[in-house]
């Protein structure tokens, strides 16, 4: 379905206005290479947690959680662990300030403050910018799978079966029952043999003669269902069937070559050539998801690339209160005009609306999209872990690293993380909103991934659907470009000009980043070409190649013991168990494939530590006065204090206690907007009364014990 002109106007010009933005502040980002990367820590720290919050808001990722609420209730916030969604408390209690501390420009020259010089340091550096650009190309590959997706929904025309398309519905049941009876290879018969099992009995009953003309939503589900298939083309079933060209094409391909968007365009041409009376011809999208992924991802790259940091933070802050504005009104008309349905009344006072994880799942929809869910407690309790651990590391996304380096001292990293968590409350209204239209009437899709374009499509009015549109696109626009900056830096900082060209100068710096922000964002989007779904692309990068590099993120740390040998060694061991889970074993489950990656890591990583030499005594001293970390210091703490009797390290008991009074405060203040948009009042009030007092709380232990502003000099 195309926009109208209002919406498109509403998008265009929002495109319009902060490419010119990111032209307009180039000049700011040429100076060089910090004030490229870091805008010369000269950055307000409001503006920095606006950034920041602003890039977690992607659309991908958006569209993944709301298909989880859609396939297994308000328990989809479970999943949400594995990327660490609260992140704010560790941020702003203690992690935000180590990383201020290190006054360097990337996380992979922070090896040098941490490893010291030498070919140790030198190998951990290198194997981590590596690591970087390698996942800075995957986060891009996974955006451009959900944009994709996104703006096609937009276009004219649908992969899904529309019911507009069915010119005779009696005709089509008719058919459908008759072939499906017949012993003789049919299209019908062979629609029968594929429809799953809980669904049979519905499907028989909605073609039987008579049935009422409200049946044929289930046969639509059934055949859109049936679209998805690759086995569904049979030549017994479609042999006296005059194929079109474009499908031939297809068939010659073979079925398994082709994408999962080919397969559901080739069963749209074959299902309308084996029922040309019932079904009119398809109106197909006329662009594939790669080439709209293509375009949305070329006008992000313009801004991001020319114009730096400096244009990356101003734009995420105009994009965080344009998307601020457009949930608040989305999340309004929803309240408003779907909330209080009978539909979303039903599900929210069930077992769908709790929080409480089931051991095992039993629903078949949900199985159907993901197997291994079965054993859903397990999975919950390797998410959490996960997330955990993930926290303790440090950010696991690079442009997070880039936003506590560019804050002009640690106070100012602190509460760069408090703020951080505050805005981002706002995304999880905006996906209880989707969820609450889309349980009250939008029509099904055979791809839960899809249900938030849907939403938008058919369910806002004009004018509201570009302001809401335009917010979105801004959120994917953030995301996408902290993540191009943030994997440029290190390309360009620890591995152009450390190995290539280490006396460039400035300009040449300069022209070296774009070169290498083009270069990710076009790795990037080719290799999304190969992506079928947004939960493919997610779980691999959170869960195994995560898993593959998280001890080492931990211990660099906690553990003075640990050198650049150890991070070496497990950093690339633990990728390379990723990439060979991937490949030889795409379909494992993840407790099967997680412990196991996740136990390589651990062995290569302290093994290599303990059979090199530590790190030198003066670097471990250095690191532990400046960033004053925690854990197992103790030779370190000891030789510190001979050399400066009055050295007083930070108490990470403090912290750590903060950190545990954070981390409720935070999912709280995360989970309560969603049960005010079930209008679950009473529920919604306990998890706003605990957000509420916690954060009095940590007014008094946190927000009064910060750093003092001049703490340590902007580096």
């Amino acid at each position: 379905m195309p926009l109208p002109a209002a919406d498109l106007a509403i998008i265009l010009g929002y495109f319009a206005f902060v490419i010119a933005l990111g032209i307009w502040v180039h000049k700011a980002a040429t100076k060089g290479i910090s004030a490229y990367f870091l805008a010369e820590n000269q950055t307000k720290w409001w503006m920095l947690a606006a950034s920041g919050s602003s890039a977690y808001y992607d659309i991908t990722g958006t569209m993944w959680i709301v298909s989880l609420f859609m396939l297994y209730g308000v328990k989809g916030m479970w999943e949400q662990c594995i990327w660490g969604f609260f992140y704010a408390a560790f941020f702003m209690t203690f992690m935000g300030k180590w990383i201020r501390r290190s006054g360097v420009v990337t996380g992979a020259e922070w090896m040098k403050t941490r490893f010291g010089r030498g070919a140790a340091s030198e190998s951990a550096r290198a194997a981590y910018a590596f690591l970087a650009v390698v996942t800075t190309i995957a986060f891009i590959a996974y955006g451009s799978v959900g944009i994709g997706k996104f703006g096609q929904s937009f276009l004219p025309g649908s992969l899904d079966l529309p019911a507009g398309e069915v010119r005779d519905w009696a005709g089509l049941a008719a058919q459908l029952r008759q072939e499906g009876a017949a012993a003789a290879p049919s299209v019908g018969r062979r629609i029968q043999e594929l429809v799953p099992p809980e669904a049979s009995a519905a499907f028989q009953a909605a073609v039987r003669p008579g049935a009422e003309l409200s049946a044929s939503p289930v046969i639509l589900a059934t055949l859109n269902h049936v679209l998805t298939r690759r086995d569904f083309y049979e030549d017994s079933a479609f042999r006296s069937i005059s194929l079109p060209d474009e499908a031939r094409h297809y068939l010659s391909r073979g079925p398994r070559a082709l994408s999962d968007e080919s397969v559901r365009r080739l069963n749209r041409l074959l299902l309308a050539a084996a029922y040309p009376q019932q079904l009119a011809t398809p109106k197909l999208p006329p662009w594939t998801r790669n080439q709209c992924a293509m375009v949305l991802v070329i006008v992000t790259s313009l801004y991001a690339i020319v114009g730096g940091f400096v244009s990356v933070v101003l734009i995420d802050l105009v994009h965080t209160i344009i998307l601020s504005i457009g949930v608040v009104i989305l999340c309004a008309f929803a309240f408003v005009e779907a909330s209080g349905s009978e539909a979303v009344q039903t599900l929210a006072t069930s077992n769908w609306g709790s929080m409480a994880p089931p051991m095992h799942l039993t629903d078949p929809k949900a199985l159907a999209a993901d197997p291994s869910y079965e054993i859903f407690g397990l999975a919950v309790m390797l998410w959490v872990l996960r997330g955990v651990l993930l926290e303790f590391g440090g950010p696991g996304q690079l442009y997070d690293f880039q936003r506590f380096l560019a804050a002009r001292n640690s106070r100012d990293a602190c509460k760069i993380g408090a703020l951080w968590g505050i805005l981002h409350t706002l995304r999880w209204p905006l996906v209880a909103a989707v969820v609450v239209l889309a349980i009250a009437g939008v029509a099904g899709t055979s791809d839960p991934e899809m249900v938030l374009p849907l939403v938008l499509l058919k369910k806002l009015p004009m004018g509201l659907r570009g302001i809401t549109l335009a917010a979105l696109l801004a959120a994917f626009m953030s995301t996408f470009d902290a993540t191009i900056n943030a994997g440029a830096s290190y390309a360009v900082r620890d591995l152009y000009q450390r190995y290539l060209r280490p006396k460039a100068g400035n300009r040449e710096l300069v022209r070296a980043s774009y070169v290498a922000s083009a270069s990710v964002v076009v790795i990037g989007v080719l290799l999304g070409f190969g992506a079928e779904s947004i939960a493919q692309m997610f779980q691999w990068i959170m869960l195994a190649l995560g898993g593959g590099v998280m001890i080492p993120c931990i211990l660099r740390w906690y553990w003075w013991r640990f050198n650049g040998w150890g991070f070496t060694a497990g950093l690339l061991l633990g990728t390379g168990a990723a990439l060979v889970q991937i490949i030889l074993f795409p379909k494992a489950p993840i407790w099967a494939y997680f412990p196991i990656i996740v136990g390589i890591n651990v062995v290569a990583s302290v093994a290599a530590a303990l059979l090199t030499a530590p790190s030198d005594s003066e670097t471990l001293k250095h690191f532990y006065r400046t960033v004053q970390p925690a854990g197992w210091w103790g030779p370190v703490a000891r030789d510190v204090a001979v050399e400066d009797p009055g050295f007083r390290k930070e108490s990470f008991a403090r912290d750590l206690a903060n950190t545990l009074i954070a981390v409720p405060c935070v999912a709280s203040l995360y989970i309560f907007p969603i049960y005010l948009m079930l209008r679950q009042w009473a529920t919604m009030a306990c998890w706003l009364a605990v957000a509420v007092g916690l954060g009095v709380v940590l007014y008094f232990t946190w927000y009064k014990h910060l750093p003092p502003a001049g703490s340590e000099a902007a580096q």
